[in-house]
């Protein structure tokens, strides 16, 4: 994930000309082992929820397309046989919040 990251950082600043900020979420599964191995450039904090808890999956890294060596972190989360992710844009949280607060 962190390949990819970088990766995806270089490739962003190459089409954009230079620099652009990009938030981006990423996130690998491995169903053998249950886990999920992510990188959060940046990006609104996905959720993760299981049978107890959910938990936030907070930003390992700044946007991706500010810095052609910007270091993005991998982590991993355990996500058993009824958990699950969610991932939605800041956008839709904003659109979200205005229709709350106009209605």
């Amino acid at each position: 994930m962190i390949e990819l990251s970088r990766r995806l950082n270089l490739e962003i600043m190459r089409a954009a000309g230079g620099v652009r900020s990009c938030a981006a979420f990423a996130g690998c599964y491995n169903e053998e082992l249950g886990t999920v191995c992510y990188v959060n450039a940046g990006h609104t904090p996905g959720l993760l929820r299981d049978e107890t808890s959910v938990i936030e999956l907070p930003a390992t890294g700044l946007p991706l397309g500010l810095f052609s060596l910007a270091p993005t972190d991998a982590r991993i989360v355990g996500l058993g046989p009824k958990g699950s992710i969610a991932v939605v844009s800041r956008g839709l949280l904003k659109r979200k919040a205005r229709m709350l607060s106009s209605g």
